[in-house]
Order: structure tokens, then sequence, then C-alpha cells
């Protein structure tokens, strides 16, 4: 078995503000460790009440954070041939939304739950049908 660097695994949780708080060596190939996951946060762009910009040829769905926003317009680019795929969750990444299309979303207006923080956005079938992308604009200051 290939155990973990903890000093590398530590380093690499603290980019999400996470830390081991104790790491107990039970044998050679097992560890235990005491994770505190409560100031968690996702690499995600925090959108702003007014902000408007263009998502282009995304390579992995797409994650923003929309704890300071109401709504979150999501607008098709011409060439693309979007098939919404747009999950909402709280702060401990709980599903709190979801929309999924099978046929063509040229527009989504999405009124966000009060305890929303995270979106994340794709596509159903494939990120190649968001060739042009979309147009992605934060609504509502909460």
């Amino acid at each position: 078995r290939i155990v973990p660097d903890p000093v590398l695994l530590a380093k690499r949780l603290a980019k999400y503000n996470i830390s081991i708080n104790s790491l107990e060596r039970l044998d050679n190939t097992h560890w235990f460790y005491r994770v505190d996951m409560s100031r968690a946060v996702l690499p995600a762009r925090e959108l702003k009440a007014g902000e408007s910009f263009q998502l282009i040829r995304p390579i992995r769905p797409v994650w923003f954070n929309v704890s300071k926003i109401k709504r979150l317009i999501l607008r098709e680019r011409p060439g693309s041939h979007w098939y919404a795929d747009v999950v909402v969750y709280d702060k401990m990444l709980h599903i709190l939304s979801m929309k999924q299309n099978d046929t063509r979303t040229r527009y989504m207006n999405l009124k966000l739950p009060p305890d929303a923080v995270y979106v994340k956005v794709s596509d159903r079938f494939t990120l190649e049908n968001l060739k042009s992308g979309l147009q992605i604009t934060a609504k509502g200051e909460k």
C-alpha cells in the first residue's frame, strides 16, 4: 500500500482551509487523521451583485461562490448548444436544488435559496457543447 506523506497532505488540505488536528500511526500502513473542515472553502470564483462576464470553453465543471447574491442568470452564447446541468449547494455541500435539461437551454434565470453558497455549472452531456460559452450575470445583493 502507498501511504500519503502527512506533511504533503496537510499542505494540500491547507489550500482549502482544512487542517489536520491530530495524526496517529496505527501500524506501518494505517494512519488515523482527525481533520477540521469547519472553515473549508472550495476554490470557486466569488460572484458579486451586478457582475457580468463570459465563461468561454470550460474544460471542467465551473464552481461559483454565490453567497453574496440572490439570482444568477445564465445565457447561452451564439455557437454553443448548452444542455444545462446546474447544481446549487449550501456551505456543507448539501444539494439545495438542481436543474438538468435534456433539451437545449438558451437562458436560465436561477433564484438562489437564502442558504446557497456554491453553484456548479456544467453541461449535461459534454462541455464541448459550450465551445462559445455562457454569459454569466449575478443579480441582487444578499
